[in-house]
């Protein structure tokens, strides 16, 4: 009978590429084949918490952490840590980094020995805690933390910037409202650094 015909070498049998194509050819065809990933490798240029993104809580104090904050936590290499609010009915979040700039900041701006230093050290520091997101991206909120945001079955995550906060639904619908009411009113202007005078 007749023989099977060799079948033509490939570099990768994932990719199919023959050997004989010119290396030129050959990374054409790769790009081509993943130029639709190369936009996801991309470095990140910013790391900024952004977006209002209402999030189901379960019994256990379970919430899943936005996508895009577990992208900046991993990218960062980092954790989350939260804490009580020390003005509003919430939860303030961040990365760790922020936390220690600010533990630096505080230090070489307030007396080391001073009552204030200590207040705000012990309302802050003293009730911070890391959090890590599971393999579903959840993260298990404290009793604590839930009670004085007066959260139950559902969070909302407000993004801030270099920070984030965690507020029950309605409580955040009324200071949304407050915010943009004084907003409004006061209507505040802002100049970009380094930009040119108009």
């Amino acid at each position: 009978g007749r023989k099977p015909q060799n079948k033509q070498r490939t570099v990768n049998d994932s990719l199919k590429i023959p050997v004989c194509c010119p290396v030129f050819l050959r990374l054409w065809y790769i790009m081509g084949k993943f130029g639709n990933q190369w936009e996801k490798m991309t470095v990140r240029k910013t790391f900024l918490f952004m977006d209002t993104i209402s999030n189901k809580v379960d019994a256990k104090g379970r919430v899943s952490l936005p996508s895009d904050y577990r992208a900046i936590v991993k990218e960062l290499s980092t954790e989350i840590v939260c804490y009580r609010s020390l003005s509003s009915p919430c939860i303030e979040g961040c990365t760790e980094e922020l936390l220690e700039k600010l533990a630096s900041e505080m230090e070489t701006s307030l007396d080391f020995f001073s009552q204030t230093q200590d207040d705000l050290t012990n309302l802050i520091f003293g009730d911070a805690r890391r959090f890590t997101f599971d393999s579903t991206g959840r993260i298990s909120l404290s009793e604590k933390l839930l009670k004085h945001a007066e959260i139950t079955d559902t969070a909302v995550f407000v993004g801030k910037g270099r920070k984030f906060q965690i507020w029950n639904p309605e409580n955040w619908a009324k200071e949304e409202a407050r915010i943009r009411a004084e907003v409004l009113k006061n209507r505040p202007s802002l100049r970009p650094s380094g930009g040119a005078d108009e």
